[in-house]
């Protein structure tokens, strides 16, 4: 990775239910020329265990040769200093998601994130995030979006921003023990 490309990260299970085939997808459509995808994951925790699906993913970053980077499975306490190389998160759930902690944990990292309309992502990153819908037109949405943030600094920023914010203001220590106590009160 050169310290100009402006890289996409998608961090998660490499499986169909989360969505890094649509990402790959994406890189036909997205404009921007130095964009490069790094893909955190594997099929489960700590294994180098490949599968069909798996097999498939290769195949679609072939064709965009050094613009696509697999980095295998991450340690979670490791998983912030992936994250601030990033300049976008991608995760584009596919399944109904319960509770998309790669969402928050990218938008805790100040990166702006585009991810789906999926089970409880909405409500958990509310106008945070870029949320698009799962569709036909999800890869050319996402390099919609992609080319959007990279080329508008402004909404870059904004989105930045945003995130952070949301992240403080929800998903502090400070506010999951207000939550918390409500609860049990």
């Amino acid at each position: 990775i050169k310290p100009t490309d402006r890289v996409l990260i998608f961090a998660g299970r490499l499986t169909w239910e989360k969505g890094i085939d649509k990402v790959l997808e994406a890189l036909d459509y997205i404009e921007t020329d130095n964009v490069v995808l790094l893909i955190v994951g594997a099929l489960m925790m700590n294994n180098d265990i490949h599968d069909e699906f798996y097999l498939k993913l290769q195949s679609l970053a072939k064709k965009h040769g050094n613009k696509v980077k697999f980095t295998g499975y991450v340690n979670h306490d490791e998983l912030q200093n992936v994250y601030n190389i990033a300049y976008i998160a991608v995760l584009p759930s596919m399944w109904d998601e319960p509770a998309g902690l790669t969402m928050i944990e990218a938008m805790a990292c100040g990166i702006p994130t585009i991810t789906t309309r999926s089970g409880g992502i909405p409500e958990y990153v509310s106008d945070a995030a870029i949320v698009l819908e799962r569709d036909a037109s999800l890869p050319q949405e996402i390099a919609k979006n992609v080319d959007l943030l990279l080329h508008d600094d402004s909404l870059y920023a904004d989105f930045c921003q945003k995130g952070s914010l949301h992240i403080q203001k929800h998903f502090s220590l400070d506010s999951y023990l207000q939550k918390f106590v409500e609860a049990i009160a």
